[in-house]
């Protein structure tokens, strides 16, 4: 009964990630501390960081970047079709996968954690990015995502965000870029790390 069950678990967690256009929606198990609602915030004070800053920063952003490197090996970027969400588990609440739509200028949500749509907001499982983030975020998110898209490296970025509550997230947030073998980068894997403090 174990083995079976881990398959189907497996089965699930391929088909939520897989470049299926209809498979879309992530059934990923809500965060039990999940930080309460707030209203919609705006980002202040993006900075980019050097890679060798994320081990002191995040364990689980750490996990992200080295796993993204063994997909890597010598090559320059790991191909999407060797992701296996399974061996990041432990860090699915705090993604967002972003596939990139032909011409570059636009970012389908496949994967949104939970604890990010906690964070943010909002559920963008299968919606473009432009369609459920306003301005200001918009143009600074899109700009991060292109920069990996044009220089197929990762980013490591650090922001907050403020809301009119006057409660600041600040947050870290490291984007990986995946290829598919024809078109250049097809997927961006952002792994997040909050930190949530009233004012």
């Amino acid at each position: 009964m174990a083995m079976a069950t881990g398959a189907r678990e497996e089965e699930m967690a391929m088909g939520m990630w897989d470049a299926d256009p209809d498979r879309q929606q992530a059934v990923i198990p809500p965060r039990e501390d999940a930080i309460g609602r707030v209203s919609p915030g705006w980002v202040t004070g993006a900075v980019e960081l050097p890679l060798t800053d994320i081990p002191a920063i995040s364990a689980e952003i750490n996990r992200a970047h080295a796993y993204w490197c063994k997909l890597a090996g010598a090559g320059d970027l790991p191909f999407w079709g060797d992701f296996n969400p399974l061996r990041l588990r432990s860090v699915l609440q705090q993604v967002m996968l972003y596939r990139c739509q032909p011409g570059g200028r636009r970012f389908l949500i496949k994967v949104m954690g939970e604890h990010v749509a906690d964070i943010m907001q909002f559920q963008g499982n299968g919606r473009m990015l432009d369609e459920v983030m306003g301005e200001p975020n918009l143009t600074d998110v899109t700009r991060w995502l292109k920069e990996v898209q044009a220089s197929r490296r990762p980013r490591f970025i650090s922001k907050s965000l403020a809301w009119q509550s006057r409660s600041y997230v600040d947050y870290w947030v490291l984007m990986l870029p995946f290829h598919n073998g024809e078109d250049g980068i097809c997927h961006i894997l952002s792994t997040f790390h909050f930190e949530y403090r009233p004012v």
